[in-house]
């Protein structure tokens, strides 16, 4: 029997602290008199109440160290745990989660601490205990839709059918691509023998992950069990033109071939088949994840979990010497892709573009590739090679839903608002969970002057993703263009909130809302300096549009004399401004006149 695909994903959330400014006591100024050994009344009270002042800093100034710490011996601690699970050092990893589930870890943490002690768990076979910390990440974190998968593996692994066939519906239920999912459901009706609805599985898996043998080789099988030996035959040689050595496919074939009354073919099957197995087939140790270069592929597992955890030069590192390893064409492209995927994380589209076509050239059908080269040539403003690149990854697997949400945003870009709902409709069909896709249809019905559409879509992706704030920075934008003021600056304070980093984009709409929003009480131009400046920084205060919201911010905050430099500044530097010039020169005449700027001003 073949091993049930497994893989692990361990996503450790760090909280980031706030530092504590260090605020010195002021000197004796006007307001404190001192005249030898004599105080006034005025002068005990002040010395009182500063001698107060100091104790409250003082304490919030240890309370804030206290917080750093705890952090970081939680990181640590969970970075430790980590190490030992991605070595397979499952006993030590175990101990070691034990430890960080002792430091009263927030839930975020409490649920990646649960999953990893999980996984150790199932790898040495505690399905009980396996289970019962999967269910306790689920609970902390219920969208975490990998735990369910990890669940689902441990009670098909312990024989609980019935339960990993429902933890595994959640998976699909949210990605109808999961091609490993597809592929244990397919074992669970092999099981059953209920091979009609293992032959969908396995060609679901197939379309997801194409070369993948054991997918192949499952499906042959199931065919034959239903008597359709034509397509058991065509299934079997591709699992054995993708792994010539793959003995279980040979001696599936031997069988076809002798419920076909040939022998002599038969006979030559099961001989190369010994061949590779003598006295035995070969045991299901070799996983459909790994295949046979083990090595290689744990490197580039341990990648994609630096990857997805942000850790993108940890990621190159290991994609380099996994690179160096002779691997299939299959592998080989995902290296590639997952290399491509690190430099994507740290802003570096030209390496990534380079990976990602060598991963391309390597297998031309890896569809993952092609929608991350058309994301990074999307970044770079190569809206009509990247929108390729989303067409031929459609073309290649129709269900991938995350190609029809990106090139909508190429359409929406372009005006073409028509077909960028087309894309954000199929995209949603397709996964009715995808928050993403919501938010962005949000966008185009509101340019469509079809607000309450836009509105009901907003709200879903908020539904969908409570902590997502992308979801929040959509609505609040739509609920701006509603002219409900109080709504958007609570949904834009909520994006501040869960935003770890926020990019320069989010900081600006954010600044400029609260630095010229129409409504008194939803201004608060203070806020909006900080938020602009930074905003400015991260673009190397190259950004017109940029610049002009943080002299809006100023002017908000009273201070004309920046407000004015800034946006003399922005006209002297930056000439190609285009439509907005004449505005921007408006907005200058009022900050001269000691006037702010508001969203509703002629």
């Amino acid at each position: 029997m073949t091993n049930i695909a497994w893989t692990f994903i361990c996503s450790r959330q760090i909280t980031p602290h706030r530092s504590v400014r260090l605020v010195q006591p002021a000197r004796p100024g006007l307001g404190m008199r001192v005249a030898g050994n004599k105080m006034t009344r005025f002068t005990k009270i002040a010395l009182a109440a500063g001698g107060v002042l100091l104790l409250v800093f003082g304490g919030l100034t240890a309370l804030g160290i206290f917080w750093f710490q705890r952090d970081r011996e939680q990181d640590l601690a969970l970075e430790k745990a980590g190490t030992a699970l991605s070595e397979h050092n499952f006993e030590s990893a175990i101990a070691l989660f034990d430890q960080a589930l002792q430091l009263r870890l927030p839930a975020a943490k409490a649920a990646s601490a649960y999953y990893g002690r999980a996984h150790a768990e199932t790898e040495k076979g505690r399905y009980n205990d396996a289970i019962r910390d999967f269910s306790e990440a689920i609970r902390l974190n219920p969208n975490a839709i990998e735990v369910y998968w990890g669940r689902g593996y441990a009670y098909q692994s312990k024989g609980d059918s019935d339960n990993a066939l429902r933890d595994y519906a959640e998976v699909l239920r949210h990605d109808q691509n999961a091609g490993w999912v597809y592929f244990n459901r397919g074992l669970i009706y092999v099981q059953r023998k209920e091979w009609t609805l293992a032959v969908e599985d396995f060609s679901e898996a197939i379309r997801c992950e194409p070369q993948w043998s054991y997918g192949y080789l499952d499906r042959g099988s199931a065919l034959a069990e239903l008597g359709d030996l034509d397509g058991a035959l065509a299934s079997l040689d591709a699992a054995i033109s993708l792994d010539p050595r793959l003995a279980q496919a040979y001696e599936a074939r031997a069988a076809v071939y002798r419920r076909r009354n040939e022998p002599e073919r038969a006979r030559n099957d099961e001989l190369t088949a010994m061949q590779f197995a003598p006295g035995k087939l070969p045991s299901a140790s070799v996983s459909p994840m790994f295949g046979p270069n083990r090595s290689g592929a744990d490197l580039l597992d341990a990648a994609r979990l630096a990857e997805m955890a942000g850790r993108y030069d940890e990621a190159i590192d290991l994609c380099d010497k996994a690179l160096q390893i002779k691997l299939s064409p299959s592998f080989l492209s995902n290296g590639y892709m997952t290399r491509g995927n690190g430099y994507a994380g740290k802003g570096d589209w030209d390496h990534a573009l380079r990976d990602y076509d060598e991963a391309i050239k390597v297998q031309p059908i890896n569809f993952d590739a092609l929608t991350n080269r058309g994301n990074a040539y999307a970044h770079k403003r190569q809206r009509d090679k990247s929108t390729q690149d989303y067409n031929e990854a459609i073309r290649l697997n129709p269900k991938l839903f995350q190609a029809y949400c990106n090139r909508a945003l190429n359409f929406l870009d372009a005006g073409d608002l028509d077909r960028a709902l087309t894309d954000l409709n199929e995209s949603i069909r397709l996964n009715p969970k995808f928050a993403e896709a919501h938010s962005r249809r949000s966008v185009v019905l509101l340019r469509l002057k079809r607000q309450d559409d836009a509105l009901a879509d907003a709200d879903t992706a908020v539904a969908l993703t409570p902590d997502n704030p992308e979801a929040y920075f959509y609505r609040g934008r739509l609920r701006s263009a509603r002219n409900e003021y109080s709504q958007a600056r609570a949904d834009f304070e909520r994006v501040l909130e869960r935003s770890r980093d926020p990019q320069a984009r989010v900081l600006n709409a954010v600044a400029w809302f609260l630095a010229t929003c129409p409504d008194e009480s939803a201004r608060d131009g203070r806020k909006s300096v900080p938020l602009a400046t930074k905003a400015c920084e991260l673009t190397q205060w190259k950004n017109a549009s940029l610049l002009d919201t943080l002299a809006a911010a100023y002017a908000e905050a009273g201070d004309f004399d920046q407000a004015i430099k800034w946006q003399s500044e922005t006209l002297k530097v930056y000439d190609d401004a285009g439509d907005s010039r004449p505005a921007m020169q408006k907005r200058l005449a009022l900050y001269q006149q000691h006037k702010a700027y508001r969203e509703d001003n002629p």
